[in-house]
């Protein structure tokens, strides 16, 4: 006989995804099933990341500006935060931080040092987390500046006049 179920979600991070149901015998078998594609979507998330500059060079500080959009809205059990960490192109994490937010707070302005690079890459990351969840994320990518001119890659290097001069 036709029949309903219903089972309780625990709470995810926004994104895509698949929920699958099974409708099994008494022994176990799957007699049936059912797949449905689910969007978890939230006010409550990152904005914007904005840094100061494209390029950096050893030494310098990453001005860093995260937009935070409505968190006076949200009820969460743990204080939110954000979280901020700088990967190079090795993958090394080279800076973490966890900054705690305030139900009213949108605009963070945070600063990343940038010490003794080895890659001309830095993939800052963000993440806004809340009762175990990550809510959203976003990655800025930053140029560095190693000191050592590479002609394959300083665009201000040899750079042709026009299109014409390139063929």
């Amino acid at each position: 006989s036709a029949g309903k179920a219903e089972a309780e979600i625990p709470a995810v991070s926004r994104g895509g995804y698949v929920a699958e149901y099974r409708l099994r015998d008494a022994n176990g078998n799957v007699i049936d099933f059912a797949a449905q594609a689910v969007s978890v979507d939230s006010e409550f998330k990152i904005d914007s990341i904005e840094t100061d500059r494209l390029f950096y060079k050893n030494g310098d500080d990453v001005k860093l500006t995260v937009v935070v959009k409505a968190l006076a809205s949200v009820v969460h059990d743990d204080q939110p935060t954000l979280a901020i960490s700088a990967v190079d192109s090795y993958g090394r994490e080279l800076f973490t931080q966890r900054v705690p937010i305030g139900p009213k707070s949108t605009d963070f302005n945070l600063t990343v040092p940038v010490r003794n690079p080895l890659s001309r890459l830095l993939e800052l990351r963000v993440s806004l987390e809340s009762g175990g969840l990550v809510l959203d994320h976003q990655r800025k990518p930053v140029g560095l500046d190693l000191g050592v001119a590479e002609l394959d890659f300083d665009v201000e290097t040899n750079v042709p006049d026009s299109l014409a001069e390139m063929f």
